[in-house]
């Protein structure tokens, strides 16, 4: 009896396995592409931060509210309106010695003021004239400077069109002249 559920069952298992192995696979073809359009900026954006310290909290606020006036009077130097200017972030902490660097017990060296401005200028050929007068102007940080487009969603389809192209067979050869104008 135990021989015959035996028999059965191993039947059973090779007939499953068999019908496993007999389905077909339709043929599967996965394309992944990229395009990349080199596009000339119109906007520059500059993540600064102007950091101060000082063992008075009131003068160490101060000297940092006195700093980022400056930076917004260069700015509007610039003629880039206060919608294109935002203050973001400001932190305040106590500053203290490193007791692991000076193996000493930490000394309070003062309040730390941060503050973190935003600033977009619209013509591309002032940035380098800025970045320099920024760096006369006291700000301590320099977080990024980002040169970019403001059409990106234009470029980004047409990047998708090209790679469409590309998908016939046509791409490449249609858009070889193209590209010497994008940069």
């Amino acid at each position: 009896m135990i021989k015959n559920i035996l028999l059965v069952l191993a039947i059973a298992l090779s007939a499953s396995s068999a019908l496993a192995q007999s389905t077909i696979d339709r043929p599967l073809i996965t394309v992944v592409g990229q395009a990349e359009i080199m596009v000339v900026p119109d906007e520059v954006a500059f993540n600064l931060r102007v950091v101060t310290m000082d063992k008075d909290l009131l003068a160490a606020q101060a000297k940092n509210d006195q700093t980022v006036k400056a930076l917004l009077a260069l700015a509007r130097q610039y003629q880039i309106p206060p919608t294109q200017m935002q203050t973001d972030h400001i932190t305040l902490s106590e500053t203290y010695t490193d007791e692991d660097v000076t193996k000493k017990p930490p000394v309070f060296l003062g309040y730390t003021v941060s503050k973190r401005v935003a600033i977009v200028l619209r013509d591309v050929s002032k940035a380098e004239q800025l970045l320099a007068d920024i760096f006369k102007s006291g700000v301590t940080r320099i977080d990024d400077v980002d040169f970019r487009t403001t059409q990106i969603r234009k470029y980004k389809d047409q990047a998708l069109g090209y790679g469409n192209q590309g998908r016939t067979g046509e791409g490449h050869r249609a858009n070889q002249g193209d590209w010497s104008n994008n940069w």
